[in-house]
């Protein structure tokens, strides 16, 4: 049995024109090598909230991988990716980005002396264009020779804005190692050249040189007075992490800067040549500061920029990646997923565009390919029109220098309910393998150039959530019932309701309805076993019942024992809560009983299973008067 169920709601998730106003977050980890210090960088995370964030010092996918398992994940479950990792001399950079409000298209190396500066391009469907991320770790000490180097390293990134075309959208962050605006590294950050727009603006402009106390409220490095676990000391002195952008986001457009966003994290201008843990620190909660003097050397670095003018608004049911690595060492990435409102061609608002003609032989080249077009990173298709649940994605590869093999990479643990098969072609014939019972594949025969990735999306159930809290529940049988993994893009806990007040829930239960809170109006996707009817256990007093897979007539449910219900159906939305006629898939629903007993929804396979009511009831003492649902009180006390 398929179904299909769409609520009225689910209009609320196409796209729509406006602004986001999103934060960049730049810092350096400190060499981060192992999880002794995930907890400080997951406490300042939690009070930074980033959208996009770019560290330096990493030292090995391992440990890419680990900080973004470890800290990334556990913060912000399901809601981030990060870009592929390019391991360059010394120690790397990376960019974790949020994949509601970013695509991510390439990290390109840019060689210097001693570490490589990251390239990293990004898309924006708000603003309907790309957004070039530009970190950097320059050379480290003063003196005349390290001073020179600098200013090589800059060069080389110089040469890459100054070749982009008048108008480009892009900023440069990282540890850059300067001591003074007069020093020949920033000079030529800031050198305005009149054949090109490749300059960087300084949203603080600071004159002279920047470890003095009158520049106290901008210093980034060091929170600490004494060492441990590697890293400088010397206290609160130095402006190494900035944040700096293209003459086009400091003026009206697209992408814009907004003024006055730019924030060292954690100082508030009171810890000159001090620990940033000397409390009181007015600028962050104790908890935080503490953190941010046992995690690094250096403090965050954050600012806020507008995206607007273009398309938005767009949701995504499943948005995730696979990553190809050829022989040489060469890798790329491909985004996949599925949007309520997306086609099988280039849909512009969902961040995807047509790539330019693949290149040379010998060049590493993987993109999707789409009817009629040269191919796309990003593929995003609608499991929602029509009867069909099974979409195919199309790779094409070409291998760079170092030829095959490749290795396919991907993340089971993002894949929703449905199978995931990656396959050589229509039949399978060479290979076929279950995408969520491994996360790699080898690829060793050159004669194969293209590979398939298709998705069953078996039994789904759409709905749409506002921005704020909503009353969900489990639709379908699924096999995993822990929040985080129905529910990745709410941003609490479930909260459920028993006869003593609210509780929260890691696990949600079939049949009962929980508290979520969303970030913002989107569609949601739920995939498993039809559930055709339930039999749903309810106590004297309010109750937040949950649904089947299925919409239910409040009039078909049958109440045990019968005339049990006291009040009408209560469902939550926009307008608070609104009495219902029939019970819809995903939603949950508040309704009063007079006693214990059992309300059943749907239709049974047989009597038997219909009527297949525990012997006894267990029965819990009359809990204090619940509030009237009207009060709105229930979402006011999570």
């Amino acid at each position: 049995m398929k179904i299909k169920v769409l609520s009225l709601l689910l209009l609320c998730s196409w796209p729509s024109y406006g602004q986001d106003t999103l934060k960049l977050v730049n810092w350096n980890l400190l060499n981060y090598s192992d999880a002794t210090r995930d907890q400080y960088y997951r406490t300042v995370l939690r009070h930074v909230k980033p959208d996009v964030l770019v560290v330096e010092e990493m030292t090995s996918q391992a440990m890419v991988d680990a900080f973004f398992n470890n800290v990334i994940n556990v913060v912000f479950p399901g809601q981030f990716s990060k870009s592929p990792f390019v391991d360059g001399p010394d120690t790397d950079n990376e960019l974790y980005y949020r994949t509601s409000k970013f695509s991510f298209i390439s990290n390109t190396p840019i060689p210097t002396a001693l570490r490589n500066i990251s390239e990293f391009k990004l898309y924006n469907a708000v603003a309907a264009d790309t957004f070039r991320v530009y970190a950097v770790h320059l050379k480290a000490s003063s003196g005349g020779a390290n001073e020179a180097l600098r200013a090589s390293e800059v060069d080389s990134v110089r040469k890459k804005t100054n070749a982009l075309s008048n108008g480009k959208y892009f900023i440069i962050c990282g540890d850059f190692n300067i001591y003074a605006s007069t020093e020949a590294a920033y000079q030529k950050l800031m050198l305005d050249n009149p054949g090109d727009d490749g300059h960087f603006v300084d949203a603080l402009n600071l004159i002279g040189t920047w470890n003095h106390v009158s520049y106290a409220s901008y210093h980034t490095q060091s929170p600490r007075v004494r060492a441990f676990g590697g890293g400088a000391t010397g206290g609160m002195d130095d402006r190494f992490d900035m944040i700096l952008f293209s003459r086009a986001v400091s003026q009206p457009g697209r992408i814009q800067y907004l003024n006055g966003s730019l924030t060292p994290v954690g100082n508030d201008g009171q810890h000159y040549n001090d620990s940033i843990n000397r409390l009181p620190n007015n600028s962050v909660p104790d908890s935080v500061a503490i953190a941010l003097h046992n995690a690094s050397d250096h403090l965050p670095i954050s600012a806020r920029f507008v995206f607007s003018g273009g398309g938005g608004g767009v949701n995504f049911a499943l948005l995730t990646r696979i990553v190809l690595r050829d022989n040489g060492g060469e890798s790329d990435s491909l985004e996949f997923g599925t949007g309520a409102g997306s086609t099988d061609g280039i849909d512009v608002l969902f961040g995807e565009y047509e790539l330019p003609p693949v290149p040379p032989t010998g060049v590493l080249d993987v993109r999707w390919q789409v009817t009629g077009t040269l191919g796309t990173k990003r593929d995003i298709r609608d499991t929602l029109g029509g009867a069909r649940q099974q979409v195919i994605y199309s790779c094409k590869m070409q291998a760079g220098a170092g030829g095959y093999p490749f290795v396919l990479k991907w993340y089971r643990q993002e894949l929703p309910a449905g199978t995931f098969t990656v396959r050589d072609g229509p039949n399978g014939a060479l290979f076929s393998v279950n995408m969520k019972q491994q996360d790699s594949l080898v690829i060793s025969d050159e004669g194969i150039q293209q590979f398939q990735l298709v998705y069953d999306a078996g039994n789904s159930v759409y709905r749409s959530v506002q921005s704020g809290w909503s009353i969900v529940s489990l639709p379908v049988t699924v096999p995993d019932r822990w929040k985080t993994t129905v529910f990745p893009t709410s941003t609490t806990n479930a909260f459920a309701f028993i006869p003593t007040g609210y509780v929260s829930r890691d696990s949600l239960d079939y049949g009962k309805g929980y508290w979520l809170k969303f970030p913002s109006t989107q569609s949601l996707a739920v995939s498993g076993d039809i559930r055709a009817f339930d039999t749903i256990s309810v106590f004297q007093g309010w109750n937040i019942i949950g649904s089947t897979s299925n919409p239910v007539p409040v009039a078909n449910i049958t109440q045990v024992p019968n005339g049990i219900v006291t009040s009408l159906y209560f469902g939550y939305g926009s307008a608070g809560y609104v009495a219902t006629t029939s019970i819809s898939p995903m939603n949950g629903y508040w309704v009063k009983v007079s006693q214990n007993g059992h309300l059943i929804l749907g239709t049974a396979p047989d009597n038997a299973a219909r009527t297949g009511l525990p012997a006894t009831f267990q029965f819990i003492p009359t809990p204090p008067p619940a509030k009237n649902p009207n009060s709105e009180v229930a979402p006011h006390k999570k």
